[in-house]
């Protein structure tokens, strides 16, 4: 951001900022990732899923702690994975500068960084990449099936009416708030 996004700030600024034992680890890291994004929609790893995996081990110095429920670990997978993937982006466009890359890679950084604002985003990082992994929101529901010494079970119900039975289905008198939410939900 400070270098007004300059396609060459990644060798210009960033190396100079980390070790030499660090840079020798991160430039062949991410050559081995640009030739596996390279061939995406013959391999499925685009370079987007690749640093999403590696972004994590490569970048965080603590794993995890005792305490850390699973929304934090997450929050921090997902800001390291982030990371990586702009590192990757910002490596790219100075490769780029140096030898022509193939087309896809070329793709993937054409509009970076995707913006030009000087402020960081919420998070605190840039733009979500366009190629970056899509969210999507979800629900969880935890199906607990209590069987009586006397009740038969059917081996081959189908998940539709397994689903159509818990529908069918009333919470427990002393859920308390659950009650609400699982009539709301059916």
């Amino acid at each position: 951001r400070k270098s007004n996004y300059d396609p060459r700030t990644f060798t210009t600024k960033l190396v100079p900022e980390i070790s030499s034992t660090h840079t020798t680890l991160l430039i062949p890291i991410l050559d081995i990732i640009s030739s596996l994004a390279a061939h995406a929609e013959a391999n499925g790893y685009s370079g987007s899923k690749l640093t999403k995996y590696f972004g994590f081990w490569l970048l965080t110095a603590r794993r995890g702690a005792g305490t850390e429920d699973w929304k934090s670990f997450y929050m921090r997978w997902e800001v390291s994975g982030r990371m990586l993937e702009h590192l990757f982006l910002s490596w790219l466009r100075d490769e780029n500068t140096k030898r022509p890359l193939p087309r896809r890679l070329q793709e993937l950084v054409a509009q970076y960084p995707y913006t030009t604002s000087p402020d960081p985003t919420v998070d605190g990082l840039l733009t979500r990449p366009r190629f970056s992994t899509r969210r999507h929101d979800a629900l969880f529901v935890r199906v607990e099936v209590v069987y009586a010494d006397h009740v038969e079970v059917h081996s081959s119900r189908s998940p539709i009416g397994i689903f159509a039975d818990a529908l069918k289905s009333e919470p427990k008198s002393d859920s308390g708030g659950h009650f609400y939410l699982w009539d709301q939900l059916k």
